[in-house]
């Protein structure tokens, strides 16, 4: 093992005040949220018709986390929403951020959703763009039932045009990103879909200074988050099989810290290989060897312990952060400080 990974591994765990934060999340407020999302999101498919119903079921046969949903739930209920109120919010949370996903799921050419296949490789790209694009005008009608909060139409316009750019933002280049360039994308795809379901539940009820901490919060989370996911699909490979963000050559941190640390000509190759269509780099044999050669490479840098060493800080930011924010809010955000805690553990356990 390098070094890089051995002094990264003997790290201590990233912890928060354990007594301060196991009394947030024995919290009793609003129990049940989850499952009332579950059951709105389900029941929001009667709206839809043929192939759009049909893919509507099989994408929420698996709903996920539901992590922002429960926290637009639990901040506007916390803020004075009536309950009809707050469900409709995370309504809408969860259907923009799930369109997100299906437009993601195209531009990637991603298989498999949550372990299971994706709407575009089920039922075609077609069929995927207009779910998502339906997704996206649910989102809109929930948060236009939502009387009790302030502006939560403008909030979802918002948030949905800076998703927009930071998704296009991530096919402008014709050079692997740089860490800058991965840090600019990640806080245009992931911040928004943590600050709206916060700040847009807390609008007109908070002082700025409370929503600024809140916000500087949720923006250090987004980009752990981020991180996060990237060293997940790092876990598990092996040299001889690479992980799906390097042969597919997406945004990933620890590969942003490789192709950064190359020498000005593999580089050049490097981003040579990355400008190819993803279409001929899985077919062709060169560009395949090619893409193998490097992640050998990879595999026997310090990329991914560095990786996680900047995800493990970013974590001991937002927890620091956490501790400054309002007790009310920090009760009702306590679910997303809890995943970045158990899922950093996880991650330093993976490496």
């Amino acid at each position: 093992m390098d070094a890089a990974i051995r002094q990264t591994t003997d790290r201590e765990p990233v912890r928060f005040c354990e007594d301060t934060f196991a009394t947030f999340r024995r919290a009793p407020l609003h129990a049940n949220c989850e499952s009332q999302l579950i059951d709105a999101l389900r029941q929001t498919a009667h709206l839809f018709q043929g192939s759009l119903r049909e893919s509507y079921i099989h994408h929420f046969r698996k709903p996920g986390k539901l992590l922002r949903g429960q926290l637009a739930f639990r901040v506007a209920k916390s803020c004075g929403a009536t309950s009809d109120d707050s469900l409709n919010w995370a309504v809408a949370v969860e259907l923009l951020h799930n369109a997100t996903l299906l437009h993601d799921d195209i531009c990637d050419k991603d298989a498999c959703r949550r372990g299971q296949a994706s709407v575009a490789s089920l039922y075609g790209d077609q069929v995927a763009l207009c779910l998502g694009d339906a997704l996206i005008a649910e989102s809109y009608s929930a948060a236009a039932r939502c009387n009790t909060l302030h502006d939560p139409v403008q909030d979802i316009c918002a948030a949905t045009r800076e998703l927009a750019h930071g998704q296009a933002s991530e096919f402008s280049s014709i050079q692997y990103p740089s860490r800058n360039c991965y840090l600019q994308i990640a806080r245009s795809k992931t911040t928004p879909l943590f600050v709206l379901p916060v700040v847009g539940a807390m609008k007109g009820r908070n002082t700025s200074r409370q929503t600024s901490r809140v916000k500087t919060y949720l923006g250090t989370c987004a980009i752990a988050f981020q991180a996060l996911n990237d060293l997940s699909n790092l876990a598990g490979h092996t040299a001889e099989d690479p992980c799906s963000d390097f042969l597919e050559m997406r945004p990933n941190l620890a590969i942003a810290l490789f192709s950064d640390s190359l020498d000005e000509r593999t580089k050049t190759a490097f981003d040579e290989l990355y400008a190819q269509p993803l279409a001929l780099r899985k077919t062709d044999s060169n560009l395949r060897d090619q893409l193998h050669r490097y992640w050998h490479t990879f595999i026997s840098s310090s990329s991914h312990a560095r990786a996680l060493d900047f995800t493990l800080e970013q974590v001991r930011i937002a927890s620091q952060q956490f501790s400054n924010i309002d007790r009310r809010t920090a009760i009702n955000v306590a679910p997303l400080q809890d995943w970045l805690l158990q899922s950093t553990e996880t991650a330093r356990s993976a490496l």
